[in-house]
């Protein structure tokens, strides 16, 4: 058994948490310590499991300064590319993390903690270091992509050979384009290549992906302003359209559920 548990989702802050019975770990703290052990105890896992957190970058929706807070809670692991540490570093230095318990890693080194394995690639966002992850727990794989501006081949691998894939579909074109609010800098700043994925680009993904109907596929970090569940949704129902486990999280929503 694998459960996992999204505690939220989007530029309001991202928390992704899977539990084997034993053991947690964490991709990414974009959240107050007092929410993520409230959601911890709604959703049945001991905060005492936690034992890693993995950041895949340094902007502060997915590296909370409460990092430093659980620290002081329980003994957890911080793990992230030494990339980021080196290249982000007054993010990193702003986080007042205890040196000791931070582990830096290389893109596809192997990193095990408790029954887990874990592997990052490299992503493209406008924060240096900025990864994805391949979990591997038991027999069960999981795959999260989030905060890139385009796929990369090796995201192509860990995807086909997951089990349950995490998937970023930020905006929707037609939203951003119709969205006053965002100036033609900041549009073209989600758009570019250090940005993130859209709609679209989610659909074509996973187009691309072998066909596995029993893949769950949910899509993460919508945009509050500039996409909607349903929008996100048809997409991918478009790609995979005899998937029967696919589900789009709302800005700021949260979920738990078994593998």
């Amino acid at each position: 058994m694998l459960k996992y548990a999204v505690a939220t989702s989007g530029s309001c802050g991202n928390c992704y948490v899977f539990y084997d019975g034993a053991d947690s770990i964490v991709v990414d703290y974009g959240i107050s310590t007092r929410r993520f052990t409230a959601f911890l105890d709604k959703s049945g896992i001991p905060l005492e499991s936690v034992r890693a957190v993995f950041l895949t970058h340094l902007h502060p929706d997915h590296a909370s300064n409460s990092l430093r807070v659980l620290q002081k809670k329980i003994p957890v692991l911080i793990c992230m590319n030494s990339c980021a540490a080196k290249r982000e570093h007054s993010a990193f230095v702003s986080l007042g993390l205890d040196v000791g318990s931070v582990r830096l890693f290389a893109v596809r080194e192997k990193i095990c903690v408790g029954g887990f394995e874990v592997i990052a690639t490299d992503a493209s966002h406008d924060s240096e270091g900025c990864v994805s992850y391949h979990i591997k727990s038991g027999d069960n794989r999981i795959c999260i992509i989030t905060d890139t501006g385009y796929f990369t081949d090796e995201m192509m691998e860990f995807a086909n050979a997951s089990d349950l894939l995490m998937l970023e579909a930020d905006y929707d074109d037609a939203m951003l384009d119709e969205n006053d609010e965002y100036s033609y800098a900041l549009k073209m700043r989600i758009r570019s290549d250090y940005g993130h994925l859209s709609n679209d680009q989610a659909k074509r993904f996973l187009l691309k992906l072998n066909k596995n109907e029993n893949r769950g596929v949910f899509l993460i970090h919508l945009s509050e302003n500039n996409n909607t569940v349903e929008r996100a949704q048809r997409h991918v129902r478009e790609a995979l359209p005899l998937n029967k486990f696919i589900r789009a999280i709302a800005h700021g929503g949260s979920l738990s559920g078994e593998l």
